[in-house]
């Protein structure tokens, strides 16, 4: 497992949580990269003491998965993605006459 994903918090000046995953291993996440996730975000308590790091547990995530989201997520906050074009209904409808073979 990275280092660099483990002590994301050393980077980033601010409140961190600690996201513990299915075997409890805890992961240090700064606070603004662990909100990227929806999950965590709705299991984050913003009314907690700021000196205190909160433990968020995700019983149904394994370390291995964890780690991955952590790492996605760190790239995203640095390097965010762009947005993907929605593409209309009829775009995709085709004729059977326009399928080549």
């Amino acid at each position: 497992m990275s280092e660099l994903v483990k002590e994301s918090a050393n980077a980033t000046a601010g409140r961190t949580v600690h996201l513990i995953s299915q075997e409890g291993e805890s992961f240090d996440v700064a606070l603004d990269v662990a909100k990227m996730s929806e999950l965590a975000k709705s299991m984050i308590d913003d009314d907690q003491d700021e000196n205190e790091a909160q433990e968020i547990p995700l019983p149904n995530v394994k370390s291995s998965i964890l780690a991955k989201v952590i790492e996605f997520c760190q790239q995203h906050k640095t390097n965010p993605m762009e947005e993907i074009e929605k593409v209309s209904e009829n775009t995709l409808k085709v004729s059977e006459s326009e399928i080549t073979l």
